[in-house]
């Protein structure tokens, strides 16, 4: 996953980097280093990250949100 593709997924979702480190076991500044294109994801954690996201682009077994 790309650097951009991280940020722009975590956005989606409302996470800020803390939040979605909480979420995946790492810390806040590793998040920032992957969104940064500093650091690689781990080839595992990169799987998980994108399993854990359903087709339509939110978290599996999450309901989708109603828009008003």
């Amino acid at each position: 996953m790309t650097a951009s593709a991280l940020r722009r997924l975590r956005r989606r979702f409302g996470l800020t980097q803390a939040a979605f480190a909480d979420l995946v076991g790492v810390t806040a500044n590793t998040v920032a280093r992957w969104e940064r294109g500093e650091m690689r994801m781990q080839p595992a954690m990169d799987r998980l990250v994108r399993l854990s996201v359903g087709e339509a682009g939110r978290p599996r077994g999450s309901k989708p949100r109603k828009r008003p």
